[in-house]
């Protein structure tokens, strides 16, 4: 799970599948993800974004019992959300929530 400030949208325009990728790999932009892979991977740079689809699409078909070479637009849509539930984009709390919430600051 990755935490971005609010009102700060580091994912705008981005397509879900890479935007989950970019939160399992603990990115916090998919430009930051972006030149991690292109300095591993040069001009490769998205294949490490397709295997890691590949293993997820694997464990998907395993849990639905869906052939991965039969996925309909149905099933590649339900594919996008559970990658999405299983990879959330989470705003933080802000500061001030957080000291009351942990007693040290309550006015």
């Amino acid at each position: 799970m990755r935490f971005i400030p609010p009102r700060v949208d580091p994912f705008k325009h981005v397509q879900p599948r890479y935007v989950a990728y970019c939160v399992a790999q603990g990115a916090a932009s998919a430009a930051a993800q972006e030149q991690v892979d292109k300095a591993r991977w040069g001009h490769r740079w998205m294949m490490p974004f397709a295997m890691w689809l590949s293993d997820e699409t694997r464990q998907w078909c395993r849990e639905t019992n869906t052939p991965p070479a039969g996925m309909s637009w149905t099933e590649h849509a339900a594919f996008t959300e559970w990658l999405t539930a299983r990879y959330p984009v989470v705003a933080p709390v802000p500061e001030q929530v957080r000291k009351v919430a942990n007693g040290r600051s309550r006015k």
